[in-house]
């Protein structure tokens, strides 16, 4: 079984075969398949998802207890701490280009139409 949720939406997929089903209900052979493209876990949790849990542990100061409580209280979906903790520090890589290249314009003195350096930054 493989879920994927989404704030307005979890949806479970269950595909008609995979690397722990085993047999073939039609012919009763081995079957081995691999999941669509971008599904690489038991739960994978989409981009909407993942941007509530940054806003709410980054930008609103929630501890990573309770943005699990508030995800199964509002959402219905159950999410460990760790997961919460995972997803911010994956965010932060991936968004560290796009600051380190605005960094490196105002450095170097490119044309800028403004600069705000009250922003929030997410610590890996």
């Amino acid at each position: 079984m493989r879920q994927t949720s989404r704030p307005d939406h979890v949806e479970e997929w269950y595909p008609t075969a995979c690397p722990d089903c085993g047999a073939c209900s039609r012919c009763g052979r081995l079957v081995r398949a691999t999941f669509p493209p971008g599904v690489v876990g038991p739960v994978q949790f989409g981009p909407n998802l993942s941007a509530i849990v940054v806003d709410l542990r980054v930008k609103q100061l929630i501890p990573e207890r309770r943005v699990t409580e508030i995800l199964e209280k509002f959402l219905g979906i159950e999410m460990s701490p760790a997961t919460v903790a995972t997803i911010c520090r994956r965010k932060a890589q991936e968004h560290r280009q796009i600051e380190d290249a605005w960094e490196r314009q105002v450095v170097q003195g490119e044309a800028t139409k403004s600069w705000d350096e009250t922003g929030f930054r997410v610590e890996v």
